[in-house]
């Protein structure tokens, strides 16, 4: 609701989720996703759950790991990994970037934040050869990741 605001003794808890989906026009198998949550944590982090799903191991040879490990985003500490991998009928790669922080349950000002940056992303599963470059991906996960931060408090 336009300038309204809803009143709190500081006291009461808060649930606070949000979810946000887009599709590039021009390139429809780009899919970003970003979700930020007050009250769910993950309790292992993002390469911890990663690592357990065994995924990595079992496509060891078509998955290419661009990049992987500790990232602090405008003083939030988190964790990303960037992968390459074979299209479905394997005549291109496709992307799969996240990046994620977990948060304090319950701290608005810490939540768990989570953004996917996938490109020859179908949908059911299926991936076809991204309509973007290496570069070019890398580009646009950066210039998504860069401006992720905690709105003020004051």
């Amino acid at each position: 609701f336009e300038n309204g605001f809803v009143a709190n003794d500081g006291k009461t808890q808060q649930v606070e989720a949000a979810n946000l989906y887009f599709v590039l026009k021009k390139h429809p198998y780009v899919k970003i996703r970003i979700s930020s949550d007050v009250y769910f944590k993950q309790y292992k982090t993002l390469l911890e759950r990663m690592d357990e799903s065994g995924v990595k191991k079992q496509f060891l040879n078509k998955i290419k790991t661009v990049k992987q490990g500790p990232r602090e985003v405008n003083s939030l500490k988190g964790e990303e990994s960037l992968d390459a991998f074979p299209s479905d009928d394997e005549t291109g790669m496709a992307h799969a970037f996240v990046w994620e922080t977990l948060g304090e349950v319950g701290n608005p000002l810490l939540p768990s934040i989570h953004l996917e940056v996938n490109t020859g992303e179908a949908g059911g599963g299926q991936h076809f050869s991204s309509t973007l470059t290496n570069q070019e991906a890398m580009a646009l996960y950066e210039a998504i990741v860069k401006t992720i931060r905690i709105r003020p408090s004051n």
